[in-house]
């Protein structure tokens, strides 16, 4: 009897334990009623504007902006003549949160049957990885932590190879820099399962996890991304206490590489805003330490939404790169591995710089000197952002759950194709 009522009890624990969570994460007090998403056409004015009165850009294109405007927002924008996209993007919020609860309701644990049908918190997702790890013990090591975030959680890191003795070039894949983006991080757990679970039933695969080791990095900034979960699900930065109830850094305009020349903002209220000093972010310091402990990465992805496009360095000056002609066959392979997917004209080529300056960010890092320096080359730096397209503007970060299979497939692919083409020695980078 004493047995029975123990296990009741248990039961109703774990229940409890697991159903809790996600009403506590999903009762955010940020919300944006009547906030429009609006388009403007793309002009100096415009941006000037729009940097003046600190409003929040979603998306630059070479000719539109995607921009969040209250009420007030919108009649002083008037001038510009905003086309509305999104009406009301509270609505779309709380769309999403309905189906994130009855997704809860209708599995109470890491079910990886059920996993890509749907978004995660951040704890759940860090249980996924260990259990792809128990999966795949042959070809996935779970790095517990690579460092800290500022609020003291771990951050995660995923390593698939096939362990045969081979001393291998490695690929760095990371997701979530911006904590609202997150088909970004659902995304880097498709690749690693695609890669796990096609080892052996798929040649190239196979192939690719023989001669390479893979790193992936599925959340970047495990603080913002947990308060999109429990306080604001449009938060960008990481969770830095500035003081005086303002929060966050913008990670990708906090790395060591020609910070502060441009693209970013001293004003901590910013959605930009750089951080205090270059390297400043326990989050930024964590990923870049790893990164040169491993050492012999040919090529590196750093994973962002939304705007379907395939860019390099550089970010910080309007200049190109001496490799400027070997990206762009790169990034055509790349997007030719996606039509074969998806054979609909998507994604668009671009040096970052040449859509917008961005100092500090971590594909300069990637490409540049301090990193070439310490490994002996230059290696391979692509940023991508992922789906929707800039005139799918409905979706934007707030995207459908049905999106991420087919936006993993889609990258999945991409990113074989962009190791396959390193591999082979058809991309000798310079500076």
């Amino acid at each position: 009897m004493r047995m029975i009522v123990f296990t009741l009890c248990l039961i109703t624990l774990i229940v409890s334990t697991l159903s809790v969570p996600i009403t506590d994460f999903l009762a955010r007090p940020v919300r944006y009623d009547n906030h429009k998403l609006i388009q403007l056409k793309r002009s100096d004015a415009a941006l000037d504007f729009i940097s003046k009165n600190n409003l929040d850009i979603w998306h630059k294109a070479s000719d539109v902006l995607h921009v969040r405007a209250s009420p007030k927002d919108l009649e002083s924008l008037a001038e510009f003549s905003p086309e509305v996209l999104i009406e009301n993007i509270q609505e779309s919020i709380d769309l999403e949160t309905k189906s994130l609860k009855q997704a809860a309701l209708a599995k109470r644990a890491v079910d990886d049957a059920t996993w890509f049908q749907s978004y995660h918190t951040f704890t759940d997702i860090v249980q996924w990885l260990q259990n792809l790890s128990q999966k795949y013990p042959d070809l996935v090591t779970l790095v517990p932590s690579i460092g800290k975030t500022t609020l003291g959680k771990d951050i995660p890191a995923l390593r698939i190879t096939s362990k045969n003795g081979a001393t291998k070039k490695k690929f760095w894949f990371q997701g979530l820099q911006h904590a609202r983006e997150w088909i970004a991080t659902t995304t880097m757990q498709y690749v690693a399962d695609g890669l796990a679970s096609g080892y052996a039933t798929d040649a190239s695969t196979k192939k690719l996890l023989d001669e390479a080791e893979i790193i992936i990095i599925p959340v970047s900034n495990p603080d913002g991304y947990e308060y999109t979960w429990n306080g604001d699900r449009l938060w960008r930065k990481n969770r830095r206490n500035n003081g005086g109830g303002v929060y966050g850094v913008d990670t990708n305009r906090n790395w060591p590489d020609h910070w502060n020349k441009g693209g970013s903002s001293t004003n901590p209220r910013d959605e930009t805003y750089m951080g205090p000093s270059a390297g400043s972010e326990p989050e930024v310091r964590a990923l870049m330490n790893y990164f040169l402990q491993l050492g012999n990465i040919v090529g590196a992805i750093d994973y962002h939404s939304y705007g379907e496009l395939i860019m390099w360095p550089y970010a910080w000056i309007d200049m190109d790169p001496m490799a400027v002609s070997q990206y762009i066959l790169l990034g055509k392979t790349m997007k030719n591995a996606i039509q074969h997917v998806n054979p609909q004209e998507r994604y668009q080529l671009q040096q970052i710089s040449k859509l917008y300056i961005a100092s500090g960010s971590s594909s300069d890092w990637f490409y540049g000197d301090h990193v070439s320096q310490a490994q002996g080359f230059h290696g391979i730096s692509i940023a991508v952002e992922l789906s929707p397209a800039d005139q799918q503007g409905v979706s934007n970060f707030i995207l459908p759950a049905e999106n991420i299979v087919p936006v993993g497939n889609e990258t999945l692919h991409s990113i074989i194709a962009f190791i396959e083409y390193a591999l082979a020695g058809k991309f000798v980078a310079k500076s």
